[in-house]
């Protein structure tokens, strides 16, 4: 591995040169290799057949119309645009603002939105480290706490006051099976609750003082193993709405301290609930069964559990809702790789939510470890009830969450969501094109649990993947340009971006990568 360059004279270079050429547009021409414009040049993107193409065609999807007619007779524009001061006329220096501040002017919402919103999140940085893998975190109501939960079995509060993350407290959780699934705080500032595989939910107090660590049993009825897999506090801390596997809605009682609700809500998992707004009399769930269902708690029983109404137009199972707060608006996320935007308005009927429960109905991938078909982007949902529909990010290896952006900061004016791609999204609200605002972080895979995969070495230029049963050494780089190939190892894609090394081996990571095409399956390949 040393520093020297090849002494080969002009004839060796263009032979070279025809080398390089012909291997390159073999492997374009096959697929396996796709160049892609970048802000930094020109990378190389290895694709294999088997892949989703959730990042494929990024640009292509920034630029597809999603917007639904409805929208042009929906007042959401005008509530969004007044929120978060859209309509209201600001120079650009920040010096002026500040003055008509101090004169007691322009004080209003969409006053302080529209200068706030100027100073969106558009890069990273990493606080902590952790040995688990991190799939809760969360802000407290007044953004003063932030709480993570990892699988390492620990949920740590940080304090969050001064701008640092100071971390004040960490709980060890109890009766986790696998990993720590959802989390939440009290509206009251005073509790945190966690699930997991397990019959119950715990309640935990934020600050030393009371140091409580309770048990709250859920009692499931079905006979099966249990998981809470989206737990909520009403606004008035009263009570704990929660979704579990096998398709049932909980409710506990904090007061009572006891379960008075069970019912089943969906044919299959139920992945997300959430609370209309404040009165927490109106809330929703979304199952895998890619239905979206509106519960009316006042008239809610175990023995007629009706909705007050359905929403169709997913076509695959849904992982996430968020409420505008508003009681009319809520957002869902989906294995079908999109987020729609519903009106309480503008309830599905019977053919569109019969529509979305077939779709999901024959699905055949496991988004834990496969990534999504290509086909399904192109599946359309004959009866869709949205308003609006995002795209752009990716659905898989967890359940990954949307949300409103806040209401103090941006007037909601914006979505933010997570991506199997390890990138945080941030897309218009209102726009008809689901232009990609910000992709902050889009250099990391998500991963859930591959046990095979011991560890990643980044040593003499090589990108070392170390199995339990096999080793594979690729090396990349190709005349200083940036290559980027992604390889579909086993469960999961491991996305590598290594420094320049010697030619020789760039020739020798080409040929083995239309060696790879041409034997159709290599060995480090199968699962």
């Amino acid at each position: 591995m040393g520093n020297q360059q090849s002494d080969s004279g002009d004839g060796g270079d263009e032979l070279q040169s025809e080398d390089y050429s012909r291997l390159i547009l073999s492997l374009i021409r096959s697929g396996q290799v796709q160049l892609v414009r970048s802000g930094d040049g020109i990378n190389f993107d290895y694709i294999d057949e088997s892949e989703s193409d959730e990042e494929e065609g990024k640009e292509e999807m920034n630029n597809t119309e999603v917007g639904n007619k409805k929208m042009d007779i929906n007042d959401l524009e005008q509530h969004v645009k007044l929120a978060s001061g859209q309509i209201l006329p600001l120079p650009n220096s920040i010096s002026p603002i500040i003055q008509q501040r101090q004169q007691g002017l322009r004080t209003t919402q969409g006053f302080k939105a529209r200068v706030l919103s100027r100073y969106l999140p558009n890069n990273h940085s990493v606080l902590q480290r952790f040995r688990g893998k991190a799939f809760c975190g969360q802000f407290s109501s007044t953004g003063e706490i932030f709480m993570s939960a990892c699988q390492d079995c620990i949920i740590r509060l940080y304090d969050v006051t001064d701008g640092k993350f100071s971390l004040f407290k960490s709980i060890g959780a109890r009766d986790v099976g696998w990993s720590i699934i959802d989390t939440d705080f009290s509206p009251d500032q005073r509790h945190v609750i966690y699930s997991s595989w397990c019959d119950c939910l715990h309640l935990c107090s934020i600050r030393k003082e009371n140091d409580l660590h309770l048990e709250l049993d859920m009692r499931p009825t079905f006979g099966q193993s249990f998981c809470a897999f989206s737990i909520k506090f009403s606004h008035d801390s009263t009570e704990i709405l929660a979704g579990s596997n096998c398709g049932y809605l909980y409710i506990f009682d904090m007061n009572e301290h006891q379960r008075t609700l069970e019912i089943q809500s969906h044919e299959d998992d139920v992945n997300a609930v959430k609370f209309a707004d404040a009165s927490s009399q109106i809330f929703f769930s979304g199952g895998d069964d890619a239905i979206v269902k509106v519960w009316d708690r006042r008239t809610l029983s175990e023995s007629n559990p009706v909705p007050v109404g359905a929403f169709g137009g997913h076509t695959d199972g849904i992982t996430y809702i968020d409420s505008k707060n508003d009681g009319r608006y809520l957002i869902s996320n989906s294995k079908d790789q999109c987020i729609k935007l519903w009106d309480m308005r503008y309830f599905s009927g019977r053919e569109g939510v019969e529509e979305s429960r077939r779709a999901a109905a024959r699905q055949g991938w496991d988004y834990r470890w496969q990534s999504a078909p290509r086909r399904r982007r192109k599946r359309k949902h004959k009866h869709d009830a949205s308003l609006m529909t995002y795209q752009g990010h990716g659905v898989a290896n967890t359940l990954i969450r949307s949300f409103f952006s806040p209401m103090h900061s941006t007037g909601q004016a914006y979505i933010y969501t997570g991506s199997c791609t390890g990138s945080v999204f941030m897309m218009f609200l209102l726009v008809k094109f689901s232009k990609i605002l910000t992709d902050i972080y889009p250099f990391k895979k998500c991963f859930v649990d591959f046990p095979s995969i011991l560890r990643i070495i980044f040593k003499f230029n090589f990108l070392k993947l170390t199995f339990t049963y096999r080793t594979v050494v690729v090396c990349e780089m190709f005349r200083g340009i940036r290559l980027i190939i992604k390889l579909l190892l086993h469960l999961g894609i491991v996305r590598s971006d290594v420094a320049n090394i010697r030619e020789r081996e760039e020739l020798l990571c080409l040929r083995i990568l239309l060696a790879r095409y041409e034997n159709n399956k290599a060995r480090c390949f199968r699962n």
